[in-house]
């Protein structure tokens, strides 16, 4: 399925290549707003784990006020024909996307350093099953290897089924969160598709 669309309204059928030459043009209906953004956020992860800040209201708030009536017109144009578009126009005009596309490779790292949490409590698990290490020595990998998916439980003097216990309720916790960030990148790499090249 291809991601982009080739409409852009006034401007016609473009290919990805020719609208990314215009966004970069910095001329006429893509002149960049000279003005300081206001500071942005962009998509983060709280202390959960969950994505905030990712509705992009700073930056559309900041396009409206400072963005010429031609701008305003196309982006609304835009909106209607192609939103994706419409989207990536408006970062790039504001000076958002740079931070965006960052903000999506943090929550792509992140995923990947759950999914390496994951893998090493999966194998952990599967050696204190199998009695192959002694309860001290796999709090001490577990420190040393996830210490920010342990760091507010509590594992010293823990029997083995207790231990057992907090490490399953510590992998469900890794694969909620897992799949809490698959989905909401896979829901934005459908929405905008730009913020992932």
């Amino acid at each position: 399925m291809e991601l982009f669309k080739e409409d852009y309204g006034r401007l016609g059928k473009l290919h990805r290549s020719e609208w990314k030459k215009l966004l970069n043009s910095n001329k006429d209906l893509f002149k960049r707003i000279k003005s300081a953004p206001p500071s942005i956020i962009g998509p983060q992860l709280d202390e959960h784990g969950e994505v905030i800040a990712d509705l992009k209201l700073i930056e559309t708030v900041f396009f409206e006020k400072v963005a010429n009536k031609n701008q305003h017109d196309f982006f609304k144009e835009l909106k209607k024909v192609n939103p994706p578009a419409a989207d990536e126009y408006m970062l790039t005009i504001g000076g958002a996307i740079e931070r965006w596309k960052e903000d999506m490779k943090r929550i792509e790292f992140s995923l990947h350093q759950l999914k390496k949490g994951e893998h090493v409590l999966e194998k952990e698990e599967k050696r204190l099953i199998r009695e192959e290490i002694e309860i001290k020595d796999l709090i001490e990998t577990l420190k040393r290897h996830i210490p920010n998916l342990i760091k507010d439980i509590e594992l010293k003097g823990l029997n083995f089924t207790e231990l057992l216990n907090k490490i399953r309720m510590v992998e469900q916790n890794i694969n909620s969160k897992e799949s809490r960030l698959k989905s909401y990148l896979k829901k934005r790499k459908h929405e905008m598709p730009f913020l992932f090249e």
